[in-house]
């Protein structure tokens, strides 16, 4: 194991323990309504529900890579050396725990919300997660640093503009409480089909 691998295992585990003790605070304080707890909290709780299931998604993709390389490296030899057996456990605990939380989140809040704040969140930490663990950033050049800093930070503030964004603003074509939506209010000539 390298030491650029441990160190970021290491923060991982800090980063997503904070965010389960936090998600576990704020489940503790939701308001109660006739005996049963709210499923629903505010816009930082929704952030750390999502970016549970895109941190632990991200790390599905960092071991699956770990381990096929090994795999790839020297087959003979890869069975009989115990990091095999962690990292392929590790990616199924981390496929486990990913799936749990996106389905906790589905369960609590919109869908509309929460897979595309997962996803942008699963992306950025594959990303970071390969340009720290396996050196990726050596074979960048300046143009290439350069076009991968403004897309993670177009990722950043398009999560920071989702994050902020009410219940309500998701539903403002829906009913309050119903998941239909009525396919005479959907605009159907945004991109209007050309003919010949």
């Amino acid at each position: 194991m390298s030491r650029r691998f441990i160190i970021y295992f290491v923060s991982i585990i800090v980063i997503v323990s904070a965010l389960w003790h936090f998600v576990i605070q704020m489940d503790a304080q939701l308001p109660t309504s006739s005996g049963e707890k709210s499923k629903r909290g505010g816009p930082i709780h929704r952030l750390a529900v999502a970016a549970l299931s895109g941190i632990l998604g991200a790390q599905n993709v960092l071991f699956a890579k770990f381990a096929s390389q090994m795999l790839l490296n020297d087959l003979a030899e890869a069975f009989s050396r115990f990091f095999v057996y962690f990292t392929v456990s590790l990616l199924c605990i981390s496929v486990i725990t990913q799936v749990r939380w996106l389905n906790e989140g589905l369960k609590r809040f919109d869908a509309i919300y929460m897979v595309p704040v997962s996803k942008a969140i699963w992306v950025c930490f594959s990303v970071v997660s390969g340009l720290v663990v396996f050196e990726e950033y050596r074979s960048m050049t300046v143009r290439s640093s350069i076009f991968f800093a403004i897309a993670l930070c177009s990722v950043v503030g398009g999560v920071s503009i989702l994050s902020l964004k009410s219940p309500v603003a998701f539903r403002s074509k829906i009913g309050s409480e119903s998941t239909s939506l009525d396919l005479e209010e959907i605009p159907m000539n945004v991109f209007p089909l050309k003919t010949s």
